[in-house]
């Protein structure tokens, strides 16, 4: 009889160390399985862009986009055009003209910004 009880001990013992293990395996997969989903997602949007650049790139290898970017940053033009390049005009100087010439100044004189808050409130 002492020899079935040790047996029964050995196998309760074999079998809780069997269920725990089975256990951290299932709970391993169930966690690759989320880094899967995840893993799928990031594809997906890789995909996309992917599929997004190649069209840019087809676009950007197209004779249009050559001449429209030799046109606008590079300043060239076709045959027989004349390209002017005009000097970037500051704001605060008024617009460039040439020498002998006067620019008629159309602005309204300054309204004081309490004038200005009368008319937008009170609208007199």
């Amino acid at each position: 009889m002492r020899k079935s009880g040790w047996k029964g001990w050995i196998l309760i013992i074999l079998g809780s160390v069997t269920a725990v293990r089975t256990g951290m395996n299932v709970y391993r997969l169930w966690q690759r399985g989320g880094r899967v989903g995840e893993t799928r997602q990031q594809l997906e949007a890789a995909k996309a862009e992917n599929r997004r650049l190649q069209t840019k790139l087809e676009e950007v290898q197209t004779d249009e986009f050559v001449e429209k970017e030799a046109r606008e940053k590079l300043g060239y033009g076709r045959e027989g055009e004349t390209v002017l390049i005009l000097p970037k005009q500051d704001n605060a100087q008024g617009p460039v003209m040439p020498a002998g010439r006067q620019v008629l100044s159309t602005q309204e004189p300054e309204i004081p910004n309490w004038r200005k808050w009368w008319k937008l409130y009170v609208r007199l």
